[in-house]
């Protein structure tokens, strides 16, 4: 695995989140069939961040360059900050910890549930709503969704409570109500 890493000064800390969500559109969407997630690693302070993006191979990197560039373009500097640097590195994790080593097959078993989820969705667009098949990838797809769920509410959760803070806490609790609610309301 590798990891793209763009580093950020002047960042806006008030939009991170928007940010955040723009760069997982942008994955959903598929707009970056290559990327593997990401995270983002902020000092508010000094209002710099590091935005890491994982893919399979330094080639998939630079072939999705371009992507990054134009999701540059659509947001301003002012919010985004500006960038001073790209990196590439290779991911390597010390396997002797038996939590690295746990935490890095969640995290794997997590984006390969997500791909199966995008792979079905994909394919629903193409089979008639009335028909067998249809019904059939709907119920797999809902299974493996509340599946998923659970395991994150059951073992995310509480590794997140044993790294975050409090007021961390309630802001991804916040953001989450906020999605959920968007969610529903898109029903």
């Amino acid at each position: 695995m590798h990891a793209r890493v763009a580093a950020f000064e002047n960042l806006d800390t008030s939009v991170v989140d928007d940010l955040l969500g723009r760069v997982r559109q942008n994955i959903d969407a598929n707009r970056m069939p290559d990327a593997q997630g990401g995270l983002m690693l902020l000092d508010r302070g000094e209002r710099k961040s590091l935005g890491i993006t994982f893919f399979e191979s330094e080639q998939k990197i630079r072939a999705a360059e371009p992507e990054f560039e134009r999701m540059g373009d659509e947001i301003p500097e002012a919010q985004r900050g500006r960038r001073t640097s790209v990196d590439i590195y290779e991911v390597a994790m010390a396997e002797g910890g038996e939590g690295a080593r746990a935490a890095r097959v969640s995290v794997l078993e997590g984006y390969e549930e997500h791909h199966v989820a995008d792979v079905i969705l994909d394919e629903l667009l193409d089979v008639p709503p009335e028909t067998d098949l249809w019904k059939a990838k709907v119920k797999v797809l809902k299974e493996n969704v509340e599946h998923h769920m659970d395991e994150e509410e059951s073992e995310l959760f509480k590794k997140a409570k044993a790294v975050l803070d409090r007021d961390e806490l309630n802001r991804l609790g916040d953001r989450m109500e906020e999605i959920k609610r968007s969610a529903e309301d898109a029903d």
